[in-house]
């Protein structure tokens, strides 16, 4: 404490209160036994002493302490954060927090793992009974999740990274000052604060961004502490500190209490649940999230099948792009990051960043990710359950994945050949299901093309299918799967080479452009559009497009080319004579191609003509994500 007139105004300790009853769901525990626990330091820092009230006892408990090497953080800028019967606090001046054993009466220092981001940690709360940290180093929020196991820190279990730019005004992030100062466990919804922009909240799962509080001349928010509780609406408030509060008169007429709605009917919901719109599942979530009725339709696997059949092609959640960092690990500092941006209302706890991954190819609602940091070289994922698979490379597969003169930094980096992954059910729905991964790669010399696919039903790859190719397979192109086929371009031509999957044949096409302008760039397979290869390159604010039906004997037939006129869509800056536009990414079935410029990311609804920028910053390739979300999904 400070000194005696000024106790009033502030104490030096953090404190908690909590919940007494063990595994409460804390549902009714209102007037119900409760905890305080004091932790704090003594004057000169080197120690710490905790002790805890109970409700029950009235009493407090007797006072222990630990050596610490940092002050602990007050209660007026720092959080404190409960898992189970222990309560941790932060220090000062580094990222170490103190925890509070109350049932053993022990107190210990636990030192956060090294983030190695440039800025200060703070303690937020709790997330999945994980210690949740996070920091600020515009324009990305950094957020940790941190295991406790019995004797400390088991490490950091998670890891995420969200750009700012595409969530808040420019002008706020232009704001010299922002910091977390707050988080609402159970829902993920952090509050950042800033000096002349106010208070802005963002909802972890939905990427959703409210600004809840204006600024205060002068003043900006240190610490903001939200309030969680159900209200039912029967509750009846009760004070001890009132007297006089029985004395509060009652409505002379009360209102009678309206009849209850006759129960809906199942097959009635069901119909209206299979009508809402697929790009906005954020109705899905929510009716799921409504009554055990309810969930249990949406959680049907025949609703999903119905959904997706009465919808067709499945929305766009998002896109992921990878983003190299720097570090001082043993690889010259460098290592990738594959970030995930949602571009619906509602985002899966799945997708998240993941350090030391690469996104190679996305479709059929998988996501193919290069792992060079685990014992498996590729994970599949399905970033709408969670669910993953670790795939392990055969041998066979090294030759087209890295080179005999690679450094070691290279083979942590990435691969030379080109992946895809893609549903092995023939007509399937893709509600999931067995998978196939297909590697389509160059020998070192560039003379000879290698496949071979993975099969998730038989955990085993395929022989390797040959071809005598003069030019380079692509490795950082996109990939097209029409049928059993998988397409992947040619550098340094319009080739591509075909991997018949079903026959295990491997051939090149040549890309017949006789309407080609001389000064045509490089032309980038994009995907697929109505079952041909859509093939697409700017020119002079231009976008051309063309789509490709591959025949038999390596022929090609080209019944559509289409221009489209940049200038009409885009804005002026974004299509100056200094701007080197290009295509990076299409999502298949919703006919969206994403464009590069130099004001940033931009997607343009070839059906419509809807021109949308979806972020600030300037990618090599990105790689859309295409679900359905209906809700009910585990």
């Amino acid at each position: 404490m400070d000194e005696e007139d000024k106790k009033l105004e502030r104490i030096r300790c953090n404190a908690a209160v909590f919940c007494a009853k063990d595994r409460c769901d804390h549902l009714d525990c209102h007037g119900g036994p409760f905890r305080i626990a004091l932790v704090g330091s003594v004057m000169n820092g080197n120690t710490a002493r905790a002790t805890v009230y109970s409700s029950e006892t009235r009493e407090w408990s007797d006072m222990i302490e630990v050596q610490t090497l940092d002050f602990i953080v007050g209660p007026w800028s720092g959080h404190s954060a409960v898992v189970g019967n222990k309560v941790y606090v932060p220090c000062v001046e580094s990222d170490s927090v103190v925890e509070y054993n109350m049932d053993e009466q022990k107190l210990s220092v636990i030192d956060a793992p090294d983030t190695n981001h440039g800025g200060y940690i703070h303690l937020m709360g709790v997330e999945d009974s994980m210690l949740l940290f996070a920091s600020v180093v515009k324009p990305r929020l950094y957020l940790w999740s941190m295991e406790i196991g019995p004797s400390g820190a088991v490490g950091l279990a998670r890891q995420m990274i969200i750009e700012l730019e595409p969530l808040l005004p420019r002008d706020v992030l232009s704001d010299k000052y922002m910091l977390v100062v707050g988080f609402a466990e159970g829902i993920n919804v952090i509050f950042l604060s800033t000096i002349y922009h106010g208070l802005y909240t963002i909802d972890l799962n939905s990427g959703e961004h409210k600004k809840v509080h204006e600024r205060i001349y002068g003043y900006y928010f240190e610490k903001v502490m939200p309030y969680m509780s159900f209200y039912t609406g029967g509750t009846t408030p009760r004070s001890t500190s009132l007297p006089n509060a029985s004395q509060i008169p009652r409505p002379k007429s009360p209102i009678p209490m309206a009849m209850r709605p006759a129960p809906l009917v199942d097959d009635l919901m069901r119909e209206i649940f299979l009508r809402l719109p697929p790009d906005d599942p954020r109705g899905l979530v929510r009716a799921a999230a409504a009554c055990r009725s309810w969930r249990g339709i949406l959680s049907d696997p025949a609703f999903a099948s119905e959904y997706r059949a009465l919808h067709g092609a499945p929305p766009m959640l998002g896109f992921l792009y990878d983003e190299r960092y720097t570090d001082d690990g043993p690889f010259h500092g460098e290592y990738w990051v594959s970030h995930f941006v949602s571009t619906a209302s509602f985002r899966s706890p799945a997708c998240e960043d993941r350090q030391h991954w690469r996104v190679l190819d996305s479709r059929h609602g998988l996501v193919l990710f290069y792992t060079p940091t685990l014992d498996a070289q590729f994970v599949v994922c399905d970033l709408v359950t969670g669910d993953q698979w670790e795939i392990h490379a055969d041998p066979k597969c090294y030759n087209i994945m890295w080179w005999e003169h690679d450094e070691a930094k290279h083979k942590y980096a990435s691969i030379h050949c080109n992946a895809a992954v893609l549903c092995a059910n023939d007509r399937c729905d893709h509600l999931g299901g067995p998978f196939r991964v297909a590697l389509v790669g160059s020998v070192e010399d560039g003379s000879v093309a290698h496949a071979t696919v993975y099969s998730s039903e038989t955990g085993e790859w395929s022989d390797m299918s040959s071809v005598q190719n003069p030019n380079y397979i692509n490795g950082r192109g996109h990939s097209a799967v029409v049928g059993n086929k998988v397409y992947v371009p040619c550098l340094e031509s319009d080739s591509v080479v075909e991997y018949n999957i079903g026959d295990q044949e491997l051939s090149e096409i040549d890309g017949p452009f006789e309407d080609q302008d001389q000064n045509q760039p490089y032309i980038e397979l994009m995907g697929v559009e109505d079952g041909m290869l859509l093939f697409a390159s700017v020119v002079k604010h231009r976008l051309y497009l063309w789509l490709m039906e591959a025949g038999p004997n390596r022929t090609a037939r080209w019944p559509r080319h289409r221009v489209i006129e940049l200038e009409l869509l885009l804005p002026p800056h974004a299509v100056s004579e200094k701007s080197d536009v290009l295509a990076v990414g299409f999502a298949e079935g919703v006919s969206v191609i994403f464009l590069r410029t130099r004001n940033g990311l931009y997607t343009i609804d070839l059906n419509s003509g809807e021109c949308k920028k979806v972020h600030q910053r300037r990618f090599e390739k990105v790689m859309p994500y295409m679900s359905f979300y209906t809700g009910g999904t585990s």
